[in-house]
């Protein structure tokens, strides 16, 4: 392995260490914060950053009602962080999880 290739990996790992995740959650019901099983679960891919794009969901419909919606997230997970570092913030994934009462 060159000194080249061992700073790159070093700097790499640093990035991947050095980014926190972020979660944000919108508690619909009572039982905002209980845990549970996702009814629906996806990674969405933005580009540059997700300088001016939305991805959007009903959660409604996912629910089969409004009332029935639990809570909504949206994540970046370690392997989100992990794709934007490798791709230069080129892709960056988040995970959006909807989750319904009654599951």
């Amino acid at each position: 392995m060159t000194e080249r290739t061992k700073r790159f990996f070093i700097i790499a790992l640093a990035g991947i260490f050095l980014t926190a995740c972020a979660k944000q959650q919108a508690g619909i019901t009572v039982s905002q914060y209980a845990s549970g099983t996702p009814a629906f679960e996806e990674s969405q891919f933005f580009f540059l950053s997700g300088i001016g794009q939305t991805k959007h969901i009903n959660a409604a419909e996912i629910c089969k009602g409004v009332s029935k919606v639990q809570r909504v997230e949206s994540q970046r997970t370690g392997w989100d962080i992990v794709i934007s570092v490798l791709t230069v913030g080129i892709i960056t994934p988040w995970t959006a999880r909807v989750y319904c009462a009654g599951r």
